[in-house]
């Protein structure tokens, strides 16, 4: 006698949260446009710009400008060590604010502060690199002048910080998308200062650098002034995390 079958039963569908939200842009905008975010975001900006002219110019500075050949050890050092030294640095300084940042549960003393320090002082070394007339002082300040990149995770957990979960993927790819804007605006601009200076491109390189150790020393002043995540992280999350309709 045959046995009656079982209803067929669908197996339980697992709904995640991301189901039941769509992205709404008036939740969203306030983010983006917030103080905290806007200038986070300038603080990559600067440094990507630095990041830019590092890849694109510093070898032609100093070839041109320091007169280094491309077999002299103080040129091989000062187009290689400037990125092992980032490196470095970007490993260090994230443990180091994560460090503090569990002793304080504070993102301003652990995140804010570290990196608008890396900043200026990025400024400062970008800026002595290209004033200093010897050649042996000047090539330790452009490797020096890498350790402002290490603000860069440092910014990206602040934006983890004070936005909500289910709209970090478009957070982080409009950030990402005007903070490396300077990938190619700072090599064109670097390009028509130098075609400006005429027959001395030395004095048009050095408008560039002056230009973006200018612009880190602003952007991590504004950037350690304004920027509060501890503040903002209860009201933007809230904001971001209100209920939407389906």
């Amino acid at each position: 006698m045959a046995r009656e079958r079982p209803a067929d039963e669908s197996p339980p569908v697992h709904k995640t949260l991301a189901t039941h939200h769509r992205t709404n842009w008036t939740q969203v905008l306030p983010i983006l446009f917030s103080r905290t975010i806007l200038f986070t975001i300038l603080a990559a900006f600067s440094i990507y710009w630095a990041t830019a002219l590092a890849l694109s110019w510093t070898p032609v500075y100093l070839a041109t400008v320091l007169h280094l050949t491309l077999a002299s050890p103080l040129y091989i050092v000062g187009v290689s060590l400037p990125w092992i030294v980032q490196g470095l640095a970007l490993f260090l300084c994230g443990a180091l604010a994560d460090r503090a940042f569990r002793r304080t549960g504070r993102a301003r003393t652990s995140r804010v502060i570290p990196a608008g320090a890396l900043l200026i002082l990025g400024a400062i070394f970008l800026f002595l690199a290209v004033t200093i007339p010897s050649t042996l002082g000047a090539v330790p300040f452009f490797i020096l002048a890498a350790t402002a990149w290490a603000a860069i995770p440092l910014l990206a957990a602040i934006v983890l910080d004070v936005t909500p979960e289910a709209h970090r993927g478009i957070f982080e790819g409009a950030i990402v998308t005007l903070a490396t804007l300077p990938g190619f605006l700072a090599p064109f601009v670097t390009g028509l200062l130098v075609q400006a200076a005429g027959n001395d491109a030395s004095q048009g390189l050095h408008h560039a650098y002056v230009l973006a150790a200018l612009l880190l020393l602003v952007c991590g002043v504004l950037f350690t002034i304004v920027v509060r995540p501890d503040e903002a992280i209860h009201t933007l999350k809230t904001l971001g995390s209100a209920p939407e309709r389906a």
